[in-house]
């Protein structure tokens, strides 16, 4: 995988490799099973629906993968979404979701792009 590419997606592979203590492949092979998660769909769907407890189940999930994987540029911004969704509040979400949806998209799309290259 291209770092330089990830690295503008928000992903610094090297910390990752650290965090989970991989090698190159096994962390781009876990990379790419980031494409078929579901749980920011999950999470936009509660949203929509106002179930602020699944919302928030969901965001929590996908603030630990993106942490783990080291998305860093995600996971800042699902953090105060976290903690807004888990006080069952909807306040504030028309302003932090449009962020996090791009930076989301943006590391779908890298992924995309890089397993399509190998």
């Amino acid at each position: 995988m291209n770092r330089y590419n990830l690295h503008k997606a928000g992903i610094n592979i090297s910390e990752g490799m650290d965090r989970l203590k991989l090698d190159k492949a096994t962390f781009e092979r876990l990379l790419g099973t980031f494409v078929a998660d579901e749980s920011f769909a999950m999470m936009c769907n509660a949203i929509e629906e106002k179930d602020a407890p699944t919302a928030h189940l969901h965001a929590h999930s996908l603030k630990g993968v993106s942490a783990n994987l080291s998305m860093t540029s995600l996971y800042a911004l699902i953090c105060p979404l976290v903690t807004i969704l888990k006080a069952g509040h909807f306040e504030g979400l028309d302003q932090l979701m449009p962020p996090i949806k791009e930076s989301y998209q943006q590391v779908i799309d890298v992924l995309k792009q890089e397993s399509q290259s190998t």
